[in-house]
């Protein structure tokens, strides 16, 4: 995704197409807002354009999403083989230093969401790869997102969001 973040993305791009070209993976590139989510909080809904990869599972089976921020290590491998199909690929993030406050986000997520007794395994949205039967994971409807612009999620709203619903939905995970 590179909206608002070209100055990070550049650096980023390289190691980017160097994966793809290594493991024969197709790059697509968000560049276009689509879903122009505006709150009066000063929180950057822009994050929320990285669901539009909904759209891409109607010309692909799998997709690694990765944010603008990431760079790939030239001797990483090839997540599409290590991720089995029925499972979503994450990072779990409430651990070390940010245990405390990811697992926060889940008791602030529960608590504007619902309850689904969940307590821990917070993953980062920034890189996640997942299957197509898994797609609605990433669409957002007018519902949610007048959910996500009233129910009381504070900051990391996207990623707080799709936690929520990837346990809720209670997808396998593979950490």
């Amino acid at each position: 995704m590179n909206i608002g973040k070209a100055n990070v993305f550049k650096y980023c791009l390289k190691s980017l197409e160097y994966y793809c070209k290594k493991y024969s993976v197709a790059l697509e590139i968000i560049n276009e807002s689509k879903y122009d989510i505006k709150g009066s909080d000063g929180y950057n809904y822009l994050t929320f354009e990285k669901n539009q990869i909904f759209e891409l599972f109607d010309e692909y089976e799998r997709i690694l999403r990765v944010d603008t921020d990431i760079l790939i290590s030239p001797l990483c491998p090839n997540v599409f083989e290590m991720v089995q199909r029925e499972k979503v690929g994450v990072v779990y993030e409430d651990v070390g230093s940010r245990k405390n406050n990811r697992r926060n986000k889940i008791i602030e997520a529960q608590n504007a969401l619902g309850n689904i007794d969940l307590t821990a395994d917070y993953f980062n949205s920034g890189i996640i790869i997942v299957s197509k039967e898994y797609r609605k994971l990433f669409e957002l409807t007018e519902d949610d997102i007048h959910t996500i612009l009233t129910r009381g999620i504070s900051d990391f709203k996207e990623q707080t969001f799709l936690n929520y619903r990837a346990h809720r939905y209670g997808f396998q995970v593979h950490a």
